[in-house]
């Protein structure tokens, strides 16, 4: 552990704390706790700026980066002695110094290292062990100025760099150890000015799944991870075990219910869960990242898949369940599940702008609250509508025109010429999400049957190729938030009064489902308990007998009831209505939710599907 502090004189230096296992002490948990001041910077410094450890031909030491005379500098010092004495070197510091970090040198075995400030500047390992080398600037990018604080994260040769600017701007930058001058992709934005206080970041050594952690101003922590597959970015929630609190998030929630020929339920099968991409989800109550290569799950003891995927907009991976290597549970069968067929199809219905006019939510209200012009409704229908079709088949389409929406955001087709697209931009989405003040036009265009959805934010061109339902999905969803202001809750609401009714009567069909099975374990129940009620019942029939009716009663006839099942109860299938999105869902809670230390409140897109197995021809 280091320690920087003022010496009697007022100079600041450098002491070591060093923490050893005590060998003396019988106990494992015994340490010794030893202050070490052998650490002498080279000069008398008025304050120490950052400090990293390093590994040079002349041994492990510490690169300091200090104040002198109101002038940033960066020593090297050695922690061991050779011959007596420690080894120092003062090296040349680029203008603006903030933050030190070394990179490891895999064919060496030393490091280099990696100095930001006015851009990202390098010293090589080779370069550190000579008094007064220059660096070299290994990157000028805009989001790269003013660094505060730098994180790097290294997987043999390849290097993701973390960086906070001044403007409080988060993002990274991808790159290898040996930091080419061609080849390398801008640094990405991530986290937009003022969006955290502090940041962690890793990167998945399995998967190549990056997650970002991040704390607000009220130390509150959320998480961000990356898809390699898609390059994008989605808040997944952080987990902690709530006792007291409902944890909230909105979700698509799918459940899968297997079951034999005899129509049993499949317990505790085992099956193989794939995904388009690389994504957190809930499945029967525990957390999983889950792939392409695919995750075993199993059934629970109602034969049932249970999958929450959390999400902050209308977009969904699709999913697909198979068997297990060596399992025939779905007779070589492959089901596909993608969660938001429902509200592909609801969006169906905006083709123009007075659709959206006329679009109403759950409580009656107008979908559109805001003072936007028909230019800007039609605008937006039409980007809606063309980039819905796409859709059903990516390629369905050869028409190479340029849909332009002047009024919407004063987009024309000259606006967004460029001398070059910065394409495969997925990464910085995230960030786009939030730069609605910054863009100055944006155009959805087909060419050769691609749908490409275009932003002109500060000068450049982003170009976003929406070849996968998912990114399709997410470019809806950023028109209705950021051109037309309608959030993901509202959306929700209105996306449910379209397709609800059926779920009204599903979930109708589950609480009387729940109800008789209820009282078919209360009648067998109680039973048990019939001592102790007897007298109670003695006494209802005794009060019923001297009971005064009234005519309607006193002459209806005996034994007249409405229905055909027991009681006069209508028979349900009892089990084809629990299989329904709605009666899984009350299950799944009671079943899941309830009965666990972390308990979710779920604002859901729901879907159910049977799967039933068939004997063998």
């Amino acid at each position: 552990m280091l320690l920087s502090y003022l010496d009697e004189a007022g100079n600041a230096d450098i002491a070591r704390l060093s923490i050893k296992q005590d060998e003396s002490s019988q106990s494992t948990t015994a340490y010794s706790w030893t202050l070490l001041t052998d650490i002498q910077l080279p000069v008398n410094a008025s304050a120490i700026i950052d400090t990293a450890l390093g590994t040079l031909s002349v041994g492990r030491g510490l690169f300091i980066l200090y104040e002198i005379q109101g002038q940033e500098q960066i020593a090297f010092v050695t922690l061991e002695k050779r011959f007596g004495q420690t080894f120092q070197t003062i090296l040349g510091t680029p203008p603006g110094a903030h933050r030190i970090t070394t990179v490891d040198d895999i064919e060496s075995g030393e490091t280099d290292l990696l100095i930001a400030g006015a851009g990202l500047w390098r010293l090589t390992h080779d370069q550190c062990v000579t008094s007064f080398s220059q660096p070299t600037q290994v990157s000028s990018d805009p989001l790269l100025q003013g660094i505060e604080e730098l994180l790097i994260d290294q997987q043999g040769t390849l290097l993701t760099i973390w960086v906070e600017n001044s403007d409080h701007t988060m993002g990274y930058l991808h790159t290898t150890a040996d930091f080419p001058t061609s080849g390398v992709a801008p640094a990405v934005p991530l986290v937009p000015s003022g969006g955290g206080a502090g940041f962690a970041a890793m990167r998945s050594k399995t998967t190549g799944v990056q997650s970002f952690f991040l704390t607000d101003d009220n130390s509150k922590i959320s998480r961000l991870e990356q898809d390699p597959v898609s390059g994008l970015w989605k808040n997944t929630p952080f987990f902690t075990p709530a006792l007291n609190e409902n944890i909230i998030f909105t979700s698509f929630t799918t459940h899968i219910s297997l079951a034999a020929a005899d129509d049993s339920p499949l317990t505790d099968v085992a099956l193989r869960l794939r995904s388009s991409g690389w994504v957190s989800i809930i499945v029967n109550g525990r957390n999983v990242s889950v792939g392409p290569d695919g995750l075993t799950i199993r059934t629970d003891s109602h034969g049932v898949v249970t999958l929450i995927i959390p999400t902050e907009d209308i977009s969904s991976y699709t999913f697909t369940l198979d068997d297990v290597p060596g399992n025939n549970s779905l007779s070589g069968q492959s089901f596909s599940i993608d969660p938001s067929t429902k509200i592909q199809a609801a969006l169906a219905s905006i083709q123009s702008g007075d659709d959206l006019k006329d679009a109403k939510t759950k409580s009656g209200k107008p979908l559109i609250d805001s003072d936007l012009s028909q230019d800007d409704l039609d605008g937006a229908a039409g980007a809606i509508s063309k980039m819905h079709k796409t859709l059903g088949s990516f390629s369905a389409s050869n028409d190479a025109q340029l849909t332009n929406f002047t009024a919407a955001l004063g987009t024309d087709a000259s606006a967004l010429v460029a001398d070059s697209f910065l394409d495969g931009v997925w990464d910085a989405f995230h960030w786009v999400e939030d730069q609605l003040n910054t863009i100055e036009h944006w155009a959805v265009e087909v060419v050769d049957g691609v749908t490409n959805l275009i932003m002109k934010i500060a000068g450049k061109v982003l170009l976003f190729v929406l070849n996968t339902a998912l990114k399709v999905l997410k470019a809806i969803s950023w028109v209705f938030k950021n051109v037309l202001g309608i959030d993901i809750s509202k959306l929700l609401d209105w996306l449910g009064f379209l397709f609800e009714w059926g779920d009204i009567i599903d979930t109708k069909n589950s609480i009387v489902a729940l109800a008789n099975s209820a009282l078919t374990f209360g009648a067998s129940a109680i039973a048990g308990l019939a001592p102790k009620v007897d007298d109670f019942f003695d006494s209802i029939e005794r009060e019923i007998r001297n009971a005064v009716y009234p005519d309607s009663i006193k002459n209806a006839v005996a034994g007249s009831r409405t229905g055909s099942g027991p009681n006069g109860a209508t028979p349900t299938n009892t089990r084809a209505v629990a299989n329904t999105a709605s009666g899984n869902f009350s299950q799944y809670q009671w079943g899941v939710c309830h009965h666990s230390s972390i308990k979710f409140t779920l604002t859901m897109i729901s879907q159910s599907t049977a799967v039933r197995k068939m004997h063998p021809s």
